[in-house]
Parts: C-alpha cells; sequence; structure tokens
C-alpha cells in the first residue's frame, strides 16, 4: 500500500508565480490504474492555468486561501474545507481571490480517449 509523504512527493514550481507549486501523489507511476491525485497552490491572483474542459470528471477541494470557481458560465467563491465536482465537459478553472495564496487538493480520472 503506497503512502506518498508531503515531502517525498516531487514538487514542482509554477512559471512567473513564486507562491506557486505542483505535487502529484498518485497516478500511474504509484500504481493508480483509474485515479489522480495532487495538492496545487497558487499566489495571489493567480491561477494554474486558463479555464478548459475534459472527458475525466474532477475534485477540486480547497485546502487553505479563498478561490474563485468558474463552471461554465457560472463564477463562485470558496473557502477551505469546499469540495468542488466537475463533470465530464464542463468548461472549469480555479484562482485566488484572497490575499495571500490558495492551496487545493485535485483528484481525477487519468486522461480518456472521448470525444467532446
Amino acid at each position: 500500500m503506497p503512502i506518498i509523504a508531503w515531502e517525498d512527493a516531487p514538487s514542482r514550481p509554477r512559471a512567473n508565480d513564486p507562491d506557486g507549486f505542483f505535487k502529484p501523489f498518485v497516478n500511474k507511476e504509484t500504481g493508480a490504474a483509474r485515479l489522480q491525485m495532487h495538492v496545487s497552490c497558487v499566489g495571489a491572483g493567480k491561477r494554474a492555468h486558463p479555464p478548459h474542459k475534459h472527458a475525466e470528471e474532477e475534485i477540486i477541494y480547497v485546502l487553505d486561501g479563498r478561490g474563485i470557481v468558474q463552471l461554465d458560465d457560472e463564477r463562485t467563491e470558496v473557502e477551505p474545507n469546499a469540495a468542488v465536482f466537475i463533470p465530464s465537459w464542463v468548461f472549469h478553472g480555479i484562482e485566488s481571490a484572497g490575499d495571500g495564496p490558495l492551496r487545493y487538493m485535485v483528484i481525477l480520472e487519468p486522461k480518456r480517449e472521448e470525444s467532446g
């Protein structure tokens, strides 16, 4: 049973964001066939990437900070201990909306081949 400690997960900094990083914990490399999990952090006013959509279902769980989640045309503020479920092919994104960094966990399926 793989247990991945915070200090054992690789950490990749985000370009142009001194507070930003990406830490993959669970994926094919750790033996997972149907799930992936990582922790992301973005600095105040930043986002990891532009809003997008994909076939895979996704969950975003806010750990620290405040954010704005976009689901299609709706934008909603989220705070720590909130989970956001993102169905397949829903246009989505998250950005930091507070004075400090936004740290959140993402759980999603590995890439699948579907059209949408």
